[in-house]
């Protein structure tokens, strides 16, 4: 892909949303992510003007011009490209939104704007919603919670980038049994 402006680029991201989703060039909406662009990526999320209920759809542009969807076959796949490409020193609530957005986990990224996700993580003992990540030798260990407010479930999602740059996603509904251990 040709990155060298920014036109460019969101027709890239047009065509890729168009072929991915089926839907209409008049129906597709292109919007750069500014506020992850990090490290050479740049994220832009598409949405369907005629689906307003319809969840938005990610991608992103790697330092090489390649281009990930958050729609990518083998799930993890994406967010493993884009954490390997552009997460070395990124914080941990970065890393909770690109695997939020990349790796197929449901729901978004539980913050301070989702009060009914927050009582319920506290409510089952847990005090802190912020995401952490751990160093583990050369893997690191994302964990942090998504909110699917269609099913009014709130996950503790724990994502493992190994030394190989394969990425494992696990996730859990939380629950107070289950999570007053935590």
């Amino acid at each position: 892909m040709d990155a060298n402006t920014s036109a460019d680029v969101v027709a890239e991201v047009s065509a890729a949303a168009l072929r991915d989703h089926g839907w209409s060039k008049d129906q597709i909406e292109v919007g750069s992510t500014q506020a992850l662009d990090l490290a050479g990526c740049r994220f832009y999320r598409v949405s369907n003007r005629a689906r307003a209920g319809q969840q938005p759809a990610d991608y992103a542009v790697l330092p090489d011009g390649s281009l990930v969807s958050g729609t990518q076959a083998g799930g993890a796949n994406g967010a493993e490209a884009v954490l390997r490409s552009c997460g070395q020193n990124a914080p941990a609530e970065w890393w909770a939104q690109v695997v939020s957005r990349f790796a197929a986990v449901g729901g978004v990224m539980v913050d301070e704007n989702a009060p009914s996700a927050i009582r319920r993580i506290r409510k089952s003992g847990v005090s802190s919603y912020a995401p952490t990540l751990q160093p583990n030798g050369n893997t690191k260990v994302l964990t942090f919670y998504s909110n699917d407010y269609e099913r009014s479930t709130t996950y503790r999602v724990t994502a493992t980038l190994d030394a190989a740059g394969k990425l494992s996603v696990d996730k859990t509904a939380l629950t107070a049994k289950a999570e007053a251990a935590h």
